[in-house]
C-alpha cells in the first residue's frame, strides 16, 4: 500500500505520538515527530522531505490554527497537513481547508481511517 512515506507528527503529548506510531507499525511509513510549533517549523525547513504532516489540534504553546498559518508561509511549502481533532461536535465543513489544512481526522484515530487518509493524500502528490 505504501512506499516509504515520511510522516511528521506534531503533538506535545507523548501518548499522542505513541498512538500514531502504533497505528502505522507494520507499514512503510517512517515517522518523525515534533513536540512544539518551533520544532515543527525547524524540521520542515531543515529536512523538508515529508510526504504528509499530522498536526494535533491541542498544542500547548501555539494553537494548531496559528501553526498552520506559519507553516503555510514557509517558502515552497506544499505538504498535505491533516488536523487531528477530538472535537466531534464542531462542524468542520470547509473551515479547516480555509485555514490551510488538507483534511482532518477525529480522535481517537482509527488505524484504517488513518492509513486510508495518508494513502489518499500521498497518491494525490504522485
Amino acid at each position: 500500500m505504501f512506499e516509504d512515506i515520511n510522516l511528521l507528527m506534531v503533538d506535545d503529548s507523548d501518548s499522542g505520538i505513541k498512538i500514531i506510531d502504533k497505528l502505522i507499525k507494520g507499514s512503510n511509513i517512517k515517522m518523525d515527530f515534533a513536540t512544539n510549533g518551533k520544532e515543527c517549523i525547524d524540521k520542515i525547513k531543515s529536512y523538508g522531505k515529508y510526504d504528509i504532516i499530522l498536526l494535533d489540534e491541542q498544542l500547548s504553546q501555539i494553537s494548531a490554527m496559528e501553526l498552520i498559518s506559519k507553516i503555510k508561509n514557509i517558502r515552497n511549502f506544499n505538504i498535505p497537513v491533516i488536523l487531528l481533532s477530538k472535537d466531534n461536535s464542531y462542524e468542520y465543513n470547509d473551515d479547516y481547508k480555509k485555514l490551510g489544512f488538507s483534511d482532518y481526522l477525529l480522535k481517537p484515530v482509527k488505524k484504517d481511517k488513518l492509513l486510508n487518509k495518508i494513502n489518499e493524500y500521498v497518491k494525490k502528490d504522485n
